[in-house]
């Protein structure tokens, strides 16, 4: 850099003591040359055609009040810090913050308050009135039971996961066999959806599935030939997998409850008696179809039965014997192995018209206690000979549901074919009663 050195100032000549002269001394200032012009910044343009002064930034404004509400907490003072000058600094940050909720209660929208205060009063409307329809659905059908809604808690608490087969066997409960069997004109895939939810719902335990499938494609046979498949495949089942079960549950729908019962009674399945856990029913006719209201579905098995000539309906129907005890199902039911088991569920719909209520549930129905007839009386022995074992047996639950589905009106909901058929294809129906009820039946 470039210095140009200027005299400031000039002293006077002095002499020393020795008389020799002393060059006086000079202060110099350093001055900067401005850089290059390659280096300098352009000047600005002339004022004219200037860029405007940017406008200052908008005050950010409540985008919807709704969810802004303002709340504060005051602070608790002191008896000391109330009695503080006026001029303190505590006052005056008192007062600061009471401008600054005076500003924001300001901001507050009364429209979008009263809005939400009326959606709160209407939803609790609707709880309230919820509660009252319910109630007085169960005083028209005389329920007194217990709904899917009156449950607080479910039966089940782990979510969902699935677990492959190969880390189940190490479920220190060991292997659960769970035997699912279908009914009329059904196959093995009727029973999926039991199946994966039990899965889904248990997935820590070591549950071994057999689909049973020798049946299908004819069960229009008697129950004898069918009992007798169904006790082969059970057997060769567990031959073939090696399997050691230490339970045995069985879960039938319709025609397949009497097969399970029936096949239970079998010497073969006799060392399997003592691993017996749970036994579910969906729709089973354990009575029979005697004392069926509707007109249309007798009038049709009669004709599937004189069609096809069908063992299994005729028998279902008792009418296989002149004498009602000789009958199949008066004779299984002198038979029955139900208390073996350690939870027994029955589940039956009044919308099923297929199978009756009453057979489903294993109870008495209005008809029955009022026929004076032999069969009347036969029946009612039915009735005692499945249900007082099962109630004189300790450790055994029997637990009975009613379920109402809600379905179109359509042809098959009339005949009642749908609600037959729905504890089987309703996945809604299927996952809320494991979740809620069945699940822990199976642990």
């Amino acid at each position: 850099m470039n210095m140009n050195k200027t005299p400031v100032a000039k002293d006077k000549k002095s002499k020393t003591k020795s008389g020799k002269e002393k060059i006086p001394e000079h202060s110099y200032e350093e001055v900067r040359l401005p850089p290059p012009k390659m280096f300098q910044d352009e000047p600005p343009p002339p004022e004219a055609f200037r860029d405007p002064a940017p406008a200052p930034a908008p005050v950010p404004m409540v985008d919807n009040p709704l969810y802004h509400v303002y709340e504060t907490v005051k602070r608790a003072r002191s008896p000391k810090q109330n009695k503080t000058a006026p001029c303190s600094p505590q006052r005056s940050r008192d007062r600061v913050e009471r401008e600054r909720e005076s500003v924001y209660a300001r901001d507050f929208c009364l429209d979008c308050y009263q809005e939400g205060k009326e959606l709160l009063q209407s939803t609790q409307d609707d709880v309230i009135n919820f509660k009252k329809c319910k109630e007085e659905f169960k005083r028209q059908m005389s329920f007194s039971g217990k709904m899917y809604s009156d449950y607080t808690g479910v039966a089940s608490s782990l979510p969902y996961f699935n677990i492959s087969d190969e880390y189940r066997i190490f479920s220190p409960e060991g292997p659960h066999l769970i035997i699912c069997v279908h009914g009329l004109e059904g196959n093995a895939a009727d029973l999926r959806l039991v199946k994966t939810y039990l899965e889904l719902g248990l997935p820590g335990a070591h549950l071994d599935f057999l689909m049973s499938e020798r049946n299908q494609g004819d069960t229009f046979s008697d129950f004898d030939t069918m009992t007798d498949r169904l006790v082969e495949e059970i057997l060769h089942h567990i031959d073939t997998s090696g399997l050691n079960p230490t339970k045995v549950s069985f879960i039938g729908h319709s025609l397949g409850t009497i097969i399970i019962r029936s096949a239970l009674t079998r010497p073969q399945l006799r060392p399997l008696l003592p691993r017996l856990h749970t036994f579910l029913s969906l729709s089973g006719p354990h009575l029979g179809t005697l004392y069926n209201t509707s007109g249309l579905v007798n009038a049709g098995m009669w004709f599937m039965q004189k069609w096809k000539k069908s063992g299994s309906l005729l028998q279902l129907a008792m009418k296989d014997a002149s004498d009602v005890r000789r009958s199949f199902m008066f004779r299984l039911s002198q038979k029955s192995n139900l208390q073996r088991f350690k939870h027994v569920l029955l589940c039956g719909s009044a919308q099923d018209r297929y199978v009756p209520l009453h057979s489903a549930r294993i109870e008495l129905c209005k008809a029955a206690v009022r026929d004076p007839t032999d069969q009347g009386t036969a029946y009612r022995e039915m009735v005692h000979n499945i249900l007082y074992p099962i109630m004189s047996a300790s450790g055994v639950s029997l637990v009975r549901y009613d379920v109402h589905h809600a379905l179109p009106p359509t042809a098959n909901a009339l005949i009642g074919r749908a609600a037959h058929i729905a504890v089987l294809d309703s996945e809604l129906f299927i996952e809320k009663f494991l979740l809620v009820a069945g699940l822990k039946y199976f642990r």
